[in-house]
């Protein structure tokens, strides 16, 4: 054959194979028909760039439909020869598609792979354009895998690229994908500009259907996002009529879907419902399962709206289903991916794996045994030396160790520290790094969850630190290796060995070392969790002599209060009981200022008639009735207490303003009504000049100081006045003192049982936070102590919250808690139960044999109510069990309401009791509300109603977008403001979680 027929006979070949190539986005099945002819014709003549060039076409048209195997087979062909003719461009672009290839197939890492290889070979060979296509595939995967930082990184270069060389072909597709990844981050601005700006580049310089398809639907997904519905329709309906002008059925099933929604959004069910339909129809018909189950989701959400609750429930079912049956297909996808690179791997170590294959079985054989051997030694010990001794004395028998160290995150979490870094068989000074210096290893370990394998330190380091420093302890070593240390999620540590011999370190001897930094890490948290253990047991320790002796200052103080009272009311002068009150209240609390005023009910005066600031009685002042901002006045006519522990702050609870009548500015002060029946003598108050100087017991001694007084000041001017009404009077003051001394003694049982109650029935905030780091929990007693508790533990990967009321309020339902709060201990903690309705069930049967052990033929009405929740961290599911307590999610601004059972734990009227669990897949920035009754059955407002179980409901949605610190806030002082002057009537408890 001549040259010149031969030329002929190449060009022929290279026209079909450019429009075969051409054609493989448009119309793949035409494309496959013209790179087989050139294919025929270059094997003919045995053309190989005709060859590589043809496969290389049919392997991309494999890829757009979906025929994966074929598109492996046909690349890698393709991309062997191009290597052979050393056409590196094209090799990159073999690169690209396996990307592509392995993307469609969900196998992200593989995908990851090709694209950064096509990258590489075009940054090598200073292809600008190869470069940008590379890029864009590695911008893709990562906002697929929602790692949104890097993606911007790279398609911001690949956008910076194309438009320097005026690439209008990658260009569009950058922009979208830049787009989208903003879109995953919230900056819905920048989103908008990049679509808007990849919009105008295909309508300006190169048009591309898919792709402006693509930008449109992401436009509208943005809109409905910020809640432009407006515009969300127009681009949604912009995006729809487009694919369906190119046939793309899948995007068009997307798109309806999302209208549905859209539409669904503005409680328009009855169109939601036709698109809806329309999604399912396109999506059956096409085999697209991710479009069908969302939109037999939706469909579901209309029909409840709409009211049709057995349509609801029958697409809710298909939408499980359907979303299973996705999952599947996509995990057999990710598997066909795995097999693929799988086939490919093997065929290029298929030798070496034979020549090795035995003698590193072996090997690993007799490793594996020895790091089991070892596990069981590391795990077993209880201190961080022993630890890192016996790995020490481990890891030598495995891999070249001659330097091996275990760094430990310090308590206050700001450094690294090697408390006994090993080298050359010498143990050298503890050394510490701190996290802020990025330019060493351990800190670039920590901080980054990486791996570091250097073989040669001195050319390698650059490759992880910008700048080089010397060691803080021994010599510089040649190989390193650096790991993470982990318990579970848990970063604690990092774990290195070091050589002085270059290149020590292979990936079997990462491996091994791997395997040892997880017995290592379990091993330093038993020890730290026993350590713990033993803080704990100190604290506790520490714990008990301080309520010891608070229990006898409390005995103290009631004794004091005896006296006082009856050596008050044994006085008829009022100086007299004035001064005896001063020189004793001082022994019990903060009185810096103290004062005794009488209430003139003729005149409507209040008398400033006793009072001693810092030492110094005051002179005689009178204020009138009329003075609603006199903090006096308030007290008298509410016949209420007053509690300021900051002045500048509480006032506002009580009067419109601060005014001080006489004497200095205070910052705590406490007012009480001196009172005999309904009848009120005075006030009497004590104040001092630094803020939270008091506490409601406090309050309470005031209190019952304020009824010794009352009955003084009665009987004085009695006394001085009416001495024919003596002998009634007296009797009177002798029932008044039994009554007061009754109440001294109930006082103090009550602060008895508090103090050794109260610490232990209710977990600490701390340990809330630890559990829940998103969470709140306002908790308001009626009284010192509660018949309401909380509940929050952690056993292995459950999470375990509950709210529960028992019968009562005070020390009784305290009392009532303390029982139900040691069965929910026994029961859940003790007996690892996370199931809450098998949980509850062993609750009731325990609570209701304890309520009726001592007359077994009279059936007990005390009972408790609960909400009891489970999260599971693992499958991120919520478990749900309650009698008489509802559970209420918010999720993106719409109510979900879980129903309780209707009766109560441990109330043995009720028989045949079932406990129903609810199963919640849980969403991120989920809210998870459970509360007891004593919120919605609180008296207030204008009129004095209750404030309803709804009333809570619309609170919980309206404050939904804020912190959980800011609920806390918001709930508090919504209850002060409803409750104006009206009483507590219960106590008051709502736990808030939000899910990250």
């Amino acid at each position: 054959m001549s040259q010149t027929i031969q030329n002929e006979i190449f060009i022929t070949i290279d026209k079909l194979n450019s429009d075969g190539w051409d054609l493989n986005r448009k119309d793949p099945k035409k494309a496959i028909e013209t790179a087989t002819i050139a294919l025929s014709e270059s094997e003919k003549v045995n053309y190989l760039k005709g060859i590589a060039q043809s496969k290389k076409t049919l392997g991309a048209c494999s890829i757009w439909l979906s025929n994966n195997e074929e598109a492996v087979d046909y690349t890698f062909a393709a991309m062997q020869l191009f290597k052979e003719l050393e056409l590196p461009d094209e090799e990159a672009q073999c690169n690209y598609n396996l990307g592509t290839n392995f993307y469609y197939l969900s196998d992200y890492d593989n995908a990851l792979r090709y694209f950064i290889q096509c990258f590489r070979i075009n940054e090598n060979n200073n292809n600008l354009q190869g470069i940008a296509d590379g890029l864009n595939g590695m911008g893709t995967v990562y906002y697929s895998i929602d790692d949104n930082e890097k993606a911007i990184e790279s398609l911001s270069k690949s956008i910076t690229i194309c438009k320097k060389i005026k690439d209008y072909i990658v260009l569009p597709k950058a922009l979208d994908g830049i787009g989208n990844a903003y879109a995953n981050l919230g900056k819905y601005e920048e989103a908008l500009s990049s679509m808007f700006e990849c919009l105008d580049v295909l309508k300006s310089y190169h048009s591309n259907k898919q792709v402006e398809a693509f930008a449109l639907n992401g436009i509208g997904n943005i809109y409905f996002k910020k809640k432009d519905f407006e515009n969300a329709h127009r681009y949604f309906n912009e995006s729809l009529n487009l694919r369906r002008e190119i046939g793309f059925k899948v995007g068009e099933a997307t798109t309806l879907e999302r209208i549905g929604r859209l539409y669904l959004e503005e409680n328009n069910s009855e169109n939601a419902m036709d698109f809806f339909h329309a999604s399912i129809e396109l999506s059956k018909e096409i085999n697209s399962k991710e479009s069908l189950y969302k939109s037999y989701e939706g469909l579901s959400k209309a029909y409840e709206k709409f009211g049709n609750i057995a349509a609801a429930y029958e697409n809710y079912q298909l939408f499980h289903v359907v979303k299973e049956e996705a999952r599947s297909e996509k995990a057999d996808r990710r598997s066909k991916g795995l097999e693929l690179q799988f086939k490919v791997e093997q065929a290029e170590v298929e030798k070496n794996l034979l020549e090795n294959k035995n003698k590193e079985l072996k090997k690993y054989f007799e490793d594996v045994i020895t790091l089991s051997e070892i596990g069981k030694r590391i795990t077993s010990l209880l201190s961080v030396d022993q630890i890192i001794n016996t790995v020490y004395e481990s890891v030598n028998k495995l891999i070249d160790a001659t330097c091996f160290g275990i760094g430990v995150l310090t308590d206050d979490g700001k450094s690294i520290v090697f408390p006994g870094y090993m080298e050359k068989g010498q143990k050298l000074p503890e050394a510490y790094y701190p996290l802020e210096d990025d330019d060493r290893l351990a800190i670039r370990c920590f901080k980054h969850t990486e791996e570091i394998v250097i073989g040669d330190y001195e050319n390698e380091l650059v490759n992880y630190v910008s700048s080089y420093k010397k060691a803080i302890v021994g010599e510089l070593p040649s190989s390193v290796i650096y790991l993470p240390l982990f318990v579970k999620d848990k970063k604690i540590g990092v774990i290195t060995v070091q050589s002085f011999e270059k290149n020590a370190y292979q990936e079997y001897q990462v491996n091994i070392l791997r395997n040892l930094a997880v017995y290592a890490a379990i091993g330093i948290e038993n020890a730290s969790l026993y350590q713990n253990l033993e803080d704990k047991i100190k604290e506790r320790t520490k714990e008990i002599i301080e309520q010891k002796e608070q229990l006898q200052a409390s005995f103290e103080n009631t004794r004091l209060l005896g006296e006082m009272g009856q050596e008050i009311i044994s006085t008829h002068d009022i100086e007299s009981i004035f001064f005896k009150l001063q020189n004793n209240i001082n022994k019990l609390m903060d009185a810096t200022c103290f004062s005794i005023r009488l209430y003139n009910p003729e005149d409507r005066t209040i008398d400033y008639q006793y009072t001693i600031e810092k030492g110094k009685r005051l002179d005689k002042v009178t204020v009138s009735m009329d003075d609603i901002d006199n903090y006096s006045v308030w007290c008298v006519t509410h016949k209420k207490s007053i509690f300021i522990n900051d002045h500048a702050i509480d006032y506002k609870k009580y009067t419109n303003k601060i005014v001080v009548v006489t004497g200095d500015l205070p910052e705590s002060l406490l007012f009480c009504p001196m009172m005999i029946g309904e009848k009120v003598v005075g006030v009497i108050t004590v104040q001092a000049f630094v803020k939270n100087a008091y506490s409601p017991y406090h309050l309470d001694i005031l209190k019952t100081l304020g009824a010794y007084t009352a009955i003084a000041l009665e009987n004085a001017l009695l006394y001085e006045s009416l001495e024919d009404r003596v002998r009634e009077r007296t009797a009177e003051v002798v029932k008044q003192k039994e009554i007061i001394q009754e109440k001294n003694k109930d006082i103090t049982d009550s602060i008895n049982y508090a103090l050794k109650i109260q610490k232990a029935i209710l977990p600490s905030m701390s340990e809330v936070k630890r559990i829940l780091p998103n969470s709140f929990v306002f908790y308001k007693p009626k009284d010192i102590v509660s018949g309401d508790f909380y509940w929050c533990t952690q056993i292995y990967e459950n999470i375990v919250f509950a709210v529960a009321d028992c019968t009562g309020h005070g020390v009784p339902g305290a009392m009532m808690s303390a029982i139900c709060n040691n069965l929910m201990t026994q029961v859940i903690h003790d007996g690892k139960i996370s199931n809450p309705a098998i949980a509850l069930e062993q609750i009731d049967k325990k609570l209701t044999r304890i309520l009726n052990q001592s007359d077994s033929n009279q059936k007990s009405r005390d009972s408790m109510d609960i909400a009891l929740c489970t999260i599971d961290k693992n499958t991120n599911k919520l478990h749900f069990s309650g009698v008489n307590r509802p559970l209420v999610i918010i999720r993106n601004g719409k109510l979900i309401e879980y129903k309780p059972d209707k009766f109560s734990l441990g109330d043995s009227s009720y028989e045949n009791k079932i406990f129903n669990l609810h199963e919640i897949d849980l969403l991120p920035n989920d809210l998870i509300y459970i509360f007891s009754d004593g919120f919605p059955d609180q008296f207030g407002g204008d009129r004095g109603k209750k404030f309803k179980y709804r009333q809570l409901i619309q609170l919980l949605i309206e404050i939904q977008g804020k912190t959980m610190e800011e609920q806390y806030d918001l709930i508090d002082n919504k209850l002060i403001n409803w409750m104006g002057d009206l009483e507590q009537l219960d106590d008051v408890l709502v736990m808030g979680v939000q899910i990250v």
